[in-house]
């Protein structure tokens, strides 16, 4: 089987302006909306050569949810807590601050966007 990578990640939203707000500052990024054909789009991509691209989509029939595909991104573990401290200010909610992993010094958080979406961050400690 031939190994895969995400590449992209698209996050249903249904207010796109409270969308961009919250996760430009839980990420410390800038968000630019961009509209085409109907379908409004705020996109982020990163400048580093193969990483993972964003976009918050405000799409008919794209519905936020806490059900279905969890995505997680990967932090530091110096990182977590800052990351977090970011969540509930910009209109999210943590699930789990601090969630144990199968695999031996690997750890995950859970969060709920302003949309309502739950998505996660994993990193690893040292041993």
């Amino acid at each position: 089987m031939t190994a895969v990578q995400v590449a992209w990640v698209e996050i249903p939203v249904d207010d796109l302006e409270r969308a961009a707000r919250f996760y430009g500052a839980l990420f410390d990024a800038k968000f630019d909306i961009i509209d085409g054909g109907g379908t409004r789009r705020i996109s982020i991509l990163t400048a580093e050569q193969g990483a993972v691209g964003v976009s918050l989509n405000k799409t008919a029939n794209f519905e936020p949810s806490g059900k279905g595909v969890h995505v997680s991104f990967g932090t530091g573990a110096g990182e977590i807590e800052t990351v977090l401290a970011r969540v509930e200010p910009a209109g999210g909610r943590i699930i789990t601050r601090r969630g144990e992993l199968l695999l031996p010094n690997n750890y995950f958080a859970s969060v709920q966007d302003s949309e309502g979406n739950v998505f996660g961050f994993v990193w690893a400690e040292p041993a």
